[in-house]
């Protein structure tokens, strides 16, 4: 019975992982260790630029992160020089999704809210293509 339940939680847990994210239908992803980020500081986590498409999409979400972590999360639009309003994942809500976004070279910026410092992963997945590196 022990066994059955706990084979049956793993299954769940699984399948829960796989299908609830929202980053599985996109074209790109990767992913980002957040070591000891200060209160207020800000962090870059990709290095190449995502090229998004016209009317795409860019998901950011956050894994094994400190207890009550909170961040801010802004995309730069290096084509146009705008940014978009930020959004906030937290430990109740850890992910944030950025949606139909005009085709150009985004970068992401993550700035800790938490009031303490923070680590732990950030994954993000887009529409489009991997972009030049970021100098």
């Amino acid at each position: 019975m022990k066994k059955s339940l706990f084979s049956l939680v793993v299954v769940f847990a699984m399948f829960t992982a796989l299908f609830s994210s929202s980053a599985f239908a996109y074209d790109q992803s990767g992913n980002y260790t957040i070591s000891n980020l200060a209160n207020n500081d800000s962090n870059y986590p990709n290095k190449y630029y995502m090229e998004v498409n016209s009317a795409g999409s860019v998901s950011v979400s956050f894994s094994n992160m400190t207890d009550g972590f909170k961040v801010g999360v802004e995309l730069y639009n290096s084509s146009t020089g705008n940014w978009t309003t930020q959004k906030v994942a937290e430990w109740s809500k850890n992910y944030v999704d950025f949606t139909n976004l005009k085709s150009g070279n985004y970068v992401i910026q993550i700035t800790n809210l938490s009031g303490k410092k923070i680590s732990g992963t950030c994954g993000y997945a887009w529409d489009g293509s991997l972009g030049s590196w970021i100098e």
